[in-house]
C-alpha cells in the first residue's frame, strides 16, 4: 500500500466514524462494486436452482452460505481504488480467480459464520497471511474492537428489510384477480427463480457497503497502529520545506542575476558597441 496515493483523509476516527465513511465511499464507486459482487453470486445462483429446482429454500441458502466468495473482488477493487489504482473491468475479471482462491475453504467452512469477517477479510487476502500469523494479527487490529460484528448485524437486518419490500412489492403488482395461492402452488419452479432473483438483488444492494466499511474499519485501525497519519503529516511537512527551499535557491538566482546586470562593466561593454 502506498499511503502517499491514498484518496482519503488519514485521521483517527472512532469505529462509527469509519464505518459512515465507508458508506460515503461506496456510493461513489457502487456500480462497479456490485458487478464484482455480482460476477460470482450469478453463476452460483444459478447453480444452485438448476440444482434443486423445486426447493427455494436450499437454493437461497446456498446463495446465502457463498457470500465470502463473493465478496473478494469488491475487495480487490476497493484496496486499489482508495490508493487512486481504479483496476478496469478486463482486470477485474482476470483477477476474480486469484481473489476467489485465496482460503476459499477455509471461508467457506469454519470462518463462515464470523461474525467479524468484513474487518478480517483483508488480513489474508491483501495481506497475505495464514495460520498462525494470521491470527496474530488479527487478535492486535481486533484488541477492544468489535465494530466489524455490529456492521455485519445492521447489514444484515439492511438486507433483510430490503428483500422483503421487494417482496412487498412483487405482490402489490398482482393483480386483485389471480388467484395467487393456487398458481404459485401451480408454479414452483418459478417460485423457486424468482425468490432466488429478488433475494440476490436484496444482498447485492447491501454487499458493497458491508465490504467497503469493513475494510475502511480495517484501515483505520492501521492508522492508528502504525499512525499513517503522522507519517502522512510529516511527509507533507517535508514537501512544503523542500518547496521553500526550491523557491529560496530560486530568489537567490534572481538577485545574483540582477547584480550582475547592474555591475559597471555592462554598460561600458554597451558604449563601446554602439561606438563600434
Amino acid at each position: 500500500m502506498q499511503v502517499d496515493e491514498i484518496k482519503i483523509a488519514l485521521r483517527p476516527r472512532s469505529a462509527w466514524e469509519a464505518m459512515d465513511l465507508g458508506f460515503g465511499v461506496t456510493r461513489l464507486w457502487w456500480t462497479t462494486l456490485a458487478f464484482c459482487w455480482l460476477l460470482p453470486a450469478i453463476p452460483v445462483a444459478l447453480l444452485a436452482v438448476a440444482l434443486f429446482p423445486e426447493q427455494p429454500a436450499l437454493s437461497t441458502t446456498i446463495i446465502w452460505w457463498c457470500k465470502p466468495l463473493y465478496e473478494q473482488l469488491p475487495l480487490f477493487f476497493i484496496s486499489r481504488a482508495v490508493f487512486g489504482e481504479i483496476p478496469s473491468r478486463k482486470e477485474l475479471r482476470s483477477n476474480f480467480f486469484r481473489c476467489a482462491r485465496k482460503q476459499l475453504i477455509a471461508n467457506l467452512t469454519w470462518r463462515r459464520l464470523s461474525m467479524n469477517r468484513s474487518f478480517t477479510a483483508a488480513v489474508h487476502l491483501l495481506e497475505g497471511l495464514s495460520g498462525n500469523r494470521r491470527r496474530e494479527r488479527i487478535r492486535v487490529l481486533s484488541t477492544g474492537r468489535n465494530t466489524g460484528s455490529w456492521l455485519t448485524i445492521a447489514c444484515i437486518h439492511f438486507e433483510m428489510l430490503t428483500y422483503l419490500s421487494l417482496m412487498v412489492l412483487v405482490w402489490m403488482l398482482i393483480p386483485n384477480e389471480v388467484e395467487v395461492t393456487d398458481w404459485l402452488g401451480d408454479h414452483q419452479g418459478v417460485v423457486n427463480i424468482g425468490t432466488n432473483i429478488l433475494y440476490l438483488c436484496a444482498i447485492a444492494v447491501i454487499a458493497p457497503f458491508y465490504v467497503v466499511s469493513g475494510f475502511l474499519l480495517y484501515l483505520n485501525r492501521r492508522t492508528e497502529l502504525e499512525g499513517w497519519d503522522i507519517e502522512l503529516a510529516f511527509r507533507s511537512i517535508a514537501n512544503r520545506l523542500n518547496a521553500a527551499r526550491k523557491h529560496k535557491v530560486m530568489s537567490s538566482a534572481a538577485i545574483l542575476l540582477m547584480v550582475l546586470c547592474l555591475l559597471p562593466g555592462y554598460p561600458a561593454v554597451s558604449d563601446a558597441a554602439q561606438v563600434d
